[in-house]
This record gives structure tokens, C-alpha cells and sequence, in this order.
């Protein structure tokens, strides 16, 4: 099934940077270096690229993306994996 509407609008919110991060979240299992390496390049922090990825989520879709869970590497919640993941693509 096609990502909705409120996904589109998520995606298309999304800045270059948070876009990368929302991707190397999605694709690797430990995203914490290159997260470090997209925010050092924007000069910004990862937490506050995740953030703003919530923010924009919570605005469109209704709910955070990335598992907000503190001393874990960030994860893209569970019940969205699969439809990020087509997103991405």
C-alpha cells in the first residue's frame, strides 16, 4: 500500500539535513556516527535533528517517527518502519 497523504506532506517538510538523518535512521542499526556527521555539517546537534523530525511528524502524521527513548540509538518507532522505509525509497 501507497503512504498517505499526511506521509507526503511529513516528507516533503522535511530540510536536507533532517531528510539524511531521518534515512541513516532508517537504513543503519547504529545511525549515532552519521548522525553526528550531518549535524556537525549543519551545525546543529543529532537530538535536536531528531527534534525537529518529531516536531514536523507530530504537525502532519499526528505522532512521533523516531522512538524518542533516551540512552538508546535512535530508531524509527515500529508500527512506521515499514512505511518509512517505502518512503525512502
Amino acid at each position: 500500500s501507497q503512504p498517505s497523504s499526511e506521509w507526503e506532506a511529513f516528507l516533503n517538510q522535511l530540510q536536507q539535513p533532517e531528510f539524511e538523518a531521518l534515512n541513516a535512521i532508517a537504513h543503519q542499526s547504529n545511525p549515532n556516527p552519521t548522525l553526528k556527521q550531518i549535524a556537525e555539517a549543519n551545525l546543529t546537534m543529532p537530538e535536536l535533528l531528531i527534534d525537529s523530525i518529531n516536531e514536523r511528524a507530530i504537525e502532519t502524521i499526528g505522532d512521533f517517527v523516531i522512538d524518542p527513548t533516551p540512552g538508546t540509538a535512535p530508531s524509527i518507532a515500529p508500527e512506521y518502519r515499514e512505511t518509512v522505509k517505502q518512503l525512502l525509497q
